[in-house]
Formats: structure tokens, C-alpha cells, sequence
């Protein structure tokens, strides 16, 4: 009997034991982070509501800091690698704080620093430390890592009343540096709010102006230098708001591409596109016109398909269209190669958009076969007064000749630029010079203005 109930009280600490070594797995997985083992998001939400109703939680600052372009570093060196840096990372940001518990882990790149009696005025201090301290090189076996990091900012009480109204403010702050360049730090701002609540309101709208008639196209001339005669035109989509007004294509089209309307404005702009080609061919204006397709809408494995069949539908020769995209679209998707292929096989032209701006443009060019290639206007601003500018356009000038494909400059605005574009022998150009973009109407008016 003895041995029964010692045998039972054994099996009972086993259990108990096995209960416990579960429950603290359990817990390990809610709260920590398994690569860093640093503490998590959930974790910092209970510390922070435990300080707030203790009173400690009064000059508290939340830094949130993202490590910029991080999938790259996975895809040179390795996971593994991408993993020690992850950890490194985290022990480096301990620096900032008076705990063991003080740094976060928030996904698969971001960390979290809850500095606590720190005010509203030193967080911008210590935000900048942070970058600083970061962009020293991290030692991962052979390697040196260099890494830049974008941080957003709250405070508590300045910006904010509770954790995750701080949380969502230290996200504004962090896409807010992500937005004008990286390797920075933004404090969260009262104008920061209006800025998401305008936001938010366009995304809104966005959805409904297709369906309300409130966005329409326009069409910037591209012309023969030498004649000023037209040689064909870009399509470039506005939204005029009932109550807004007119919203920048800069403001909006960012929104529709994060909120994935993009591909219903997309092939909504390419239908209309081509409507409007198709009515200048049958009143015997036979202009060929490019539309600009986003990462997003070209990553859509029937969007050859589509452009196809609006051609068949609306009854224009292929030959008309010219489809613009990125240099960065072939440099992320594969697929991008094969649809090309695809388009210029069935007759539609290639321009790539924005060159020279990228991270791959020799290699682009090198296996992509294109048609067009528009020199960025960021180029062409700085010319002839620039030397380095100046040396860069008449290369790629120079390249489209060798490499069999038209050169285009965008964003002309003076005649020193003209001339300088005429003398290194690119033919073709667009701009304010010769014309800002118009109503359909008046590329008509255009082209009886310069004929000869």
C-alpha cells in the first residue's frame, strides 16, 4: 500500500513538474521572441498598463525601430546570419535602457525600446544616439554588416494617453522617415494625426472616385527635338475631390498602391488609355500613347491578358500602346521578363520609366528587352550647368544608341537643356518646355500647331 500512494505522489510531481515545464514553454511562446529571445510586443503592452496603474508610467518614450532593407541581408549572407545580426541588434539597443526587460522584439525586423523617465524633450537626443550607435558595423563571423535603421517615437503623456495609441503613433513617425529617405528618427507630431486622418480619408474616397467619375486622364506630348512634332503621348491619371479639389497623383497613387485599389484604377486607366487612342485614330490622328503600370498591377499574372483583350475590345492595333514600367519591376519579379516578352511579341512597345534611379539599371537593360528608355528628370534638371549630370545623360544617350533602343528625356523645362539634349544626339522629349500635360482636345490643337 505504501509503495502505492509513494508511486501515486511520484507520478503527481511528474505531473506537476511536466505542467509546469509546459506552462513556462507556453508563456515563452507568447511573450518572448524565439530567435532574440527578447521580450515581444504582448509582453510590453502588460509592462506598460502595470506601470500605468502603479503611476510609473508618467515620461515613458516608445522607440520604434525598423532595420532598413533587412530582406537583403538574409538574401547575401544567409538566414543564419540575418538571425545573429537580429540578436546583436538587440543586445546593442540594452545600451538605451535602465532594465534587462527594456527592449523589444516587434516582428521579424523591427525592435521595440520603452525608455522610461525619460521627457518629451531628450527623446529626439536619444532617438538620434540610436542611429548613430546602429550604423557602427556589426562583426557576424567573417563578416562586417552595415546596417541603417528608420525610428519612430511617442512619448507618454506628450503624444499619447495609452500603449497602443502610442504604438500606432511610433508607426506614423517610423513610415514617416521611411517616406523621405531612411537612416533617421521622426518624433510623433500633433500634425502627424491630421496627416493619417487625411490619409485615411483619401483611402476612402479612393475606392469611390472610380464609380463617381472623379479621376480623369491627361496626356503630356513626347516630341521630336529637332521638328517639335508629336511623336506620341503619356497618359497620366488626376482626381479632381468634390470637396478636397485636385489631389496630387504624388499623394494618392502611394495610397492606392499600400491599399491594393491600384489594380482596379490600373486597368481602369489602360481601358480609358486606349479608348482615347482608338478615338484620335478614327478622327485620323494616329498617336501612339503610354501608359504607366504600377509593380503591383504588372505582378498580376493576367495582366497580359487584360491588355489584350482591351485592344481586341476597343478594336486598336497593338502598336499604338506603349506600356511604361519601372526599372525596379523587373528587378523584383521574374515574371516581369516573361510578360514583357509576352507584350512585345504581340506587337505593344516597352518603355522603362524613372531610368536611372534604380539599383540594377546596366543589368535591366542587359537582359530586358525594351523599346524605350526615359532618362529620369532628376537627370535632366542639372543640366548642361552640371558636369557630373551632364556626363550621365549623354552616356545613357550614347547606350540607347548602342544598345538599338530610343532614348526619351523627361521633365525638359529649359531651352539650355533642349540644346544640350540636340547637341549629344537624343532625338526625343518631353516637358514643360513644349507642354504640360492637356486634355485630349488640345493634343489634337498640338499636333495642327506643329505640323509641317
Amino acid at each position: 500500500m505504501k509503495n502505492i500512494k509513494a508511486q501515486k505522489r511520484a507520478e503527481t510531481k511528474d505531473l506537476e513538474a511536466r505542467l509546469k515545464e509546459s506552462n513556462a514553454a507556453i508563456y515563452d511562446l507568447m511573450y518572448y521572441d524565439s530567435i532574440t529571445k527578447l521580450p515581444n510586443r504582448k509582453k510590453l503592452i502588460n509592462q506598460f498598463n502595470k506601470n500605468l496603474e502603479t503611476n510609473e508610467a508618467n515620461n515613458s518614450a516608445i522607440f520604434m525601430i525598423d532595420i532598413d532593407r533587412f530582406h537583403s541581408i538574409n538574401e547575401i549572407y544567409g538566414r543564419e546570419v540575418g538571425d545573429q545580426l537580429l540578436t546583436s541588434i538587440g543586445e546593442r539597443l540594452q545600451h538605451f535602457t535602465q532594465n534587462d526587460e527594456g527592449v523589444f522584439a516587434n516582428g521579424e525586423d523591427e525592435f521595440i525600446v520603452y525608455h522610461q523617465h525619460l521627457s518629451f524633450y531628450k527623446t529626439e537626443k536619444m532617438g538620434q544616439e540610436m542611429v548613430e550607435m546602429l550604423s557602427n558595423p556589426f562583426t557576424i563571423g567573417d563578416h562586417f554588416i552595415y546596417i541603417t535603421v528608420s525610428i519612430g517615437i511617442s512619448h507618454f503623456p506628450a503624444t499619447g494617453q495609452c500603449i497602443h495609441e502610442l504604438l500606432n503613433q511610433a508607426e506614423i513617425g517610423l513610415y514617416k522617415v521611411k517616406r523621405i529617405g531612411r537612416n533617421n528618427y521622426q518624433v510623433f507630431l500633433p500634425q502627424d494625426a491630421l496627416e493619417v486622418e487625411r490619409k485615411s480619408r483619401l483611402e476612402l474616397d479612393l475606392q469611390r472616385a472610380l464609380e463617381r467619375n472623379q479621376l480623369h486622364l491627361v496626356y503630356q506630348p513626347k516630341i521630336n527635338l529637332a521638328t517639335g512634332e508629336l511623336i506620341a503621348v503619356e497618359a497620366l491619371l488626376r482626381w479632381k475631390h468634390p470637396e478636397l479639389g485636385i489631389i496630387s497623383p504624388g499623394e494618392f497613387i502611394p495610397i492606392a498602391e499600400e491599399s491594393g485599389i491600384i489594380r482596379n484604377i490600373g486597368y481602369w486607366v489602360l481601358y480609358e488609355a486606349i479608348r482615347q487612342a482608338k478615338e484620335w485614330q478614327d478622327m485620323g490622328y494616329e498617336i501612339s500613347t503610354a501608359v504607366n503600370v504600377s509593380a503591383i498591377q504588372f505582378k498580376d499574372r493576367h495582366f497580359v491578358k487584360r491588355v489584350l483583350e482591351a485592344l481586341t475590345a476597343l478594336k486598336l492595333p497593338a502598336r499604338f500602346l506603349i506600356v511604361e514600367i519601372t526599372e525596379s519591376v523587373v528587378k523584383n519579379f521574374q515574371s516581369a521578363k516573361n510578360s514583357i516578352v509576352e507584350l512585345r511579341n504581340n506587337d505593344i512597345r516597352i518603355a522603362i520609366d524613372d531610368f536611372g534611379t534604380g539599383y540594377s539599371s546596366l543589368s535591366v537593360l542587359r537582359d530586358t528587352k525594351v523599346d524605350v528608355v526615359k532618362i529620369d528628370k532628376s537627370f535632366i534638371d542639372n543640366i548642361p550647368q552640371d558636369a557630373i549630370s551632364s556626363s550621365l545623360v549623354s552616356t545613357m544617350i550614347q547606350m540607347g544608341q548602342n544598345m538599338n533602343f530610343d532614348i526619351i528625356a523627361e521633365g525638359i523645362e529649359t531651352l539650355e537643356q533642349s540644346n544640350y539634349l540636340l547637341e549629344n544626339n537624343c532625338k526625343y522629349g518631353q516637358g514643360y518646355l513644349y507642354s504640360k500635360p492637356v486634355f485630349p482636345h488640345e493634343i489634337t490643337a498640338f499636333i495642327e500647331n506643329h505640323s509641317h
